[in-house]
């Protein structure tokens, strides 16, 4: 029974430090960021190379869709990073799109140099497009998709650098890629997401 208490002690002081780390790191990420400032870009998408590979060829064109939409255009605005995005399954399979505001320039292979790299299958890729974010994120983990997402992570089959450096950039770069709502929503709600 002592042992127990023991236990449940531990584990309530593990989540209390938990709690207060992402707290902590949520404030410090939300002071850093403070003045950040993005200049808007045009909405155009270009490929660095003259013959994309599949992916490259694939994201560009999703890209070349969103950017159609006011409120994902409006989202990818404020979006200035890298991301390389590469198969686990199939390191040929890759991309690197790099964001000016709302310009994306889209270069087949993965750059080393990138501020953020995601490596998984392209499955589970198709997958996290469909995650919700914030709190209906949390309860979509426990979903049979966010399990797979879990699942991948534990085993090694899902890897993201770059996202302690670039949070609120990742989390944009995030919602930027979800599906587009139906057009009944306006631009200024998706600013205000």
């Amino acid at each position: 029974m002592r042992r127990d208490m023991k236990l449940v002690k531990a584990q309530r002081r593990r989540k209390r430090l938990l709690l207060l780390a992402l707290l902590g790191g949520g404030a410090m990420a939300a002071r850093r960021f403070v003045g950040e400032t993005v200049v808007p870009g045009n909405g155009t998408v270009t490929f660095k190379d003259e013959e994309p590979d599949m992916l490259a060829n694939m994201l560009g064109g999703l890209m070349k869709e969103y950017m159609k939409h006011p409120g994902k255009k409006a989202i990818a605005d404020r979006i200035n990073i890298s991301v390389a995005v590469e198969d686990a399954d199939n390191p040929e399979l890759s991309a690197t799109l790099a964001f000016k505001g709302s310009d994306v320039t889209i270069a087949d292979g993965a750059d080393p140099g990138a501020d953020i790299h995601i490596r998984m299958e392209l499955s589970l890729l198709l997958v996290m497009a469909g995650a919700p974010l914030g709190l209906e994120g949390l309860k979509w983990l426990r979903s049979e998709d966010g399990r797979k997402i879990m699942d991948a992570l534990k085993k090694g089959r899902l890897r993201i650098r770059g996202v302690q450096k670039h949070p609120l950039q990742m989390l944009r770069y995030m919602q930027f890629m979800l599906p587009p709502k139906e057009e009944s929503g306006s631009v200024s709600e998706a600013q205000n997401a």
